[in-house]
């Protein structure tokens, strides 16, 4: 194999690891955004949870001062 044959095989491995990066990257870049959206989510499902304990225990509380 000549010069060019060799610096062309470089190019190439390189071009194919630069690929692999960057599909790696971009799964990494989906899984985080998968993340932060179900983060969100919980934080708003938690606090209805939180407010509807509230009403909740309100009920309980006005019940039990009618007994």
């Amino acid at each position: 194999p000549g010069d060019n044959d060799i610096k062309l095989g470089c190019l190439m491995r390189i071009a194919d690891a630069v690929e692999v990066v960057s599909k790696n990257y971009n799964h990494l870049l989906s899984e985080l955004e998968r993340y932060k959206r179900w983060y969100e989510e919980e934080k708003i499902s938690r606090k209805k949870n939180e407010r509807s304990n509230s009403a909740l225990r309100g009920v309980i509380k006005r019940m039990k001062a009618k007994q």
